[in-house]
């Protein structure tokens, strides 16, 4: 499900652009639509709160970032590029299995391309790849998505590797509707025996009572015969 929210971005022109995001965008594609609008070079700019003095970390997803809605950034410029065109990222890809393989890759190769070069592509089922709590699922996923799209332009990285069903990458798929189908009917299943178990004892309650008072009367009737006599 996808949320409606947006940030502020200030320029150096003083020019202000509302730049819609979701949960999954990284603050590094926050920043290139605004230098793209401005022509501005990417590489020589940094993001950061308005009214502060630390840079954000551009490869953090806008759901793990602290930013509220409509929040207020600053598009400013850095003294040194963050990244040279012969930047490379380092990659440790942990597998299911526990093994632990490494490589050095451009920040323009797909996670595809990455699970390839290492001999990762094939398994039982779809491959998964998992980058700072973000999946990304299937070949096609994975082909169409870049280091640098998951802010990934320099340094060192870990991702997981996992294998699953080919339903389990589909939206809404039938593992949803079991989980779904399950909720509603818990309510009926609980309630009809609870409801029928409170009538019984009810039932019993009311029953006992009379047979209560007819233990009663029959022991005045006893007091009554025993005062003839």
């Amino acid at each position: 499900m996808s949320h409606d929210r947006s940030v502020v971005v200030l320029c150096p022109n003083g020019r202000r652009n509302t730049v819609s995001v979701t949960p999954n965008t990284t603050l590094l594609q926050v920043l290139e639509q605004v230098c793209a609008q401005h022509k501005l070079d990417a590489s020589y700019h940094c993001v950061k709160r308005e009214g502060q003095r630390k840079m954000l970390d551009l490869s953090t997803l806008f759901r793990y970032s602290g930013l509220p809605n409509m929040a207020k950034l600053e598009l400013v410029a850095c003294s040194t590029p963050r990244s040279s065109q012969g930047s490379m990222v380092t990659l440790a890809v942990l597998t299911e299995a526990g093994g632990r393989l490494q490589g050095s890759f451009p920040p323009t190769a797909s996670l595809w391309q990455v699970l390839s070069d290492l001999g990762l592509a094939s398994g039982h089922g779809d491959p998964v790849v998992v980058c700072m709590q973000q999946e990304v699922c299937g070949q096609s996923n994975l082909q169409q998505c870049s280091l640098k799209s998951l802010g990934l332009t320099q340094g060192k990285a870990a991702l997981r590797l996992l294998f699953r069903g080919t339903e389990s990458c589909e939206v809404g798929g039938p593992e949803a509707a079991v989980d779904s189908s399950e909720q509603e009917a818990a309510p009926v299943g609980t309630e009809g025996p609870k409801q029928e178990q409170v009538e019984d004892s009810e039932g019993n309650g009311k029953e006992q009572e009379g047979n209560g008072k007819e233990q009663e009367g029959n022991g005045k009737e006893q007091e009554g015969n025993g005062k003839e006599q």
